[in-house]
C-alpha cells in the first residue's frame, strides 16, 4: 500500500508488471521514443497527451487495468508525471 509520503512513480508501476516489461516495450506501446520514456521514468517534463499514451500502454500490460486512465483524476496525474 502506498502512503501519503510514498508516491508511486512510473518506474514503480512498470516494475510491478508480471511478466516484466522493458522500457523499450513501454515506449513502443505508448507511441513515444525510448529516450522520452526513459526521461519520464526519471521524472522528466511531459505533456498530458504523452502521459495519456504511456498510461494507456501501462493498462495494456496490466492484467487488472489499474491504474486506468479514467480512474485517475487530472489533479493526480502530475504526481506520476512531471507535466508542463
Amino acid at each position: 500500500m502506498v502512503t501519503m509520503t510514498e508516491q508511486k512513480t512510473l518506474k514503480d508501476y512498470r516494475s510491478e508488471l508480471s511478466p516484466k516489461v522493458s522500457q523499450e516495450a513501454m515506449a513502443r506501446r505508448g507511441n513515444v521514443t525510448l529516450v522520452t520514456y526513459r526521461k519520464l521514468e526519471r521524472g522528466g517534463v511531459t505533456t498530458y497527451s504523452t502521459a495519456r499514451g504511456v498510461l494507456e500502454a501501462l493498462n495494456v500490460f496490466r492484467r487488472t487495468n489499474e491504474p486506468r486512465l479514467e480512474d485517475i483524476p487530472e489533479t493526480e496525474i502530475p504526481k506520476i508525471f512531471n507535466l508542463n
